[in-house]
């Protein structure tokens, strides 16, 4: 009995990874994204801020470079481009403050993340975010390095 409860949910599983996320799962993350960016706009930015801006933009342009995107992929880099500016400038001096050019770009991308996590497979959410942690843990290792050095 309990190999079969155990194959079932292992179908179960495998099944959901051909779906699209759940809605309600969808709708939560992306109230915390659209919530950095209106704190972003408000001009209340900061290094956590532009670190989730910047998490959304890399997920949205590693889906699209998967095939699941609708914008170019130029207009995402142009985003990833000024959110990293901000960054560094932020770091630097601690002006976080967004331009609305760049507000424009996120909410472009924040509203294309929100249709790919809607309509784009699981399987394929995954992988994208598998490449999002091998970068954030190999920016990590280089950050401890640099620290030891």
């Amino acid at each position: 009995m309990a190999r079969k409860i155990f194959g079932n949910a292992l179908a179960t599983r495998g099944k959901a990874l051909f779906l699209p996320m759940p809605r309600a799962d969808v709708d939560a993350l992306m109230l915390q994204h659209r919530m950095a960016l209106e704190a972003a706009r408000g001009r209340h930015g900061d290094a956590s801020i532009t670190r989730r801006l910047y998490m959304v933009i890399l997920m949205t342009r590693y889906l699209t470079e998967d095939g699941h995107g609708l914008l170019t992929l130029d207009s995402v880099r142009e985003a990833e481009q000024e959110v990293a500016a901000i960054f560094d400038r932020g770091e630097a001096v601690g002006d976080w403050s967004y331009p609305d050019k760049v507000i424009g770009l996120i909410s472009m991308v924040i509203n294309e993340y929100d249709r790919q996590l809607r309509e784009t497979r699981l399987q394929a959410i995954l992988r994208a975010n598998e490449r999002l942690g091998r970068l954030i843990a190999h920016g990590a290792a280089i950050a401890a390095a640099e620290g030891n050095g």
